[in-house]
């Protein structure tokens, strides 16, 4: 896993649900801007802190997939029909 397979993921994935979500409510859940904080600080650590990107960027991944979970947990507490299991992480 790389910084950059982070940020393919991002742009291919995340925010397409990101937008999904933030087109249909006009807000976004808490929960989901505090993975993508996390995702981020993580990356920012391959540059800053010098640590290895390899550990960085599957921690940063990790977070960044966790999002998927998020959405899919607070669309079924809402009766809402989206699912964030159509969207494939490979």
């Amino acid at each position: 896993m790389t910084e950059k397979d982070v940020y393919l993921f991002y742009n291919e994935k995340v925010k397409i649900l990101y937008s999904e979500i933030e087109a249909r409510s006009n807000t976004l859940p808490v929960e989901l801007l505090f993975e993508i904080h996390s995702a981020f600080d993580h990356l920012k650590r391959i540059h800053v802190d010098n640590e290895p990107e390899t550990s960085c960027a599957e921690k940063a991944f990790s977070y960044s997939s966790r999002i998927f979970s998020i959405f899919a947990s607070s669309s079924a507490q809402r009766g809402g029909c989206a699912r964030a299991d159509r969207f494939s992480f490979n």
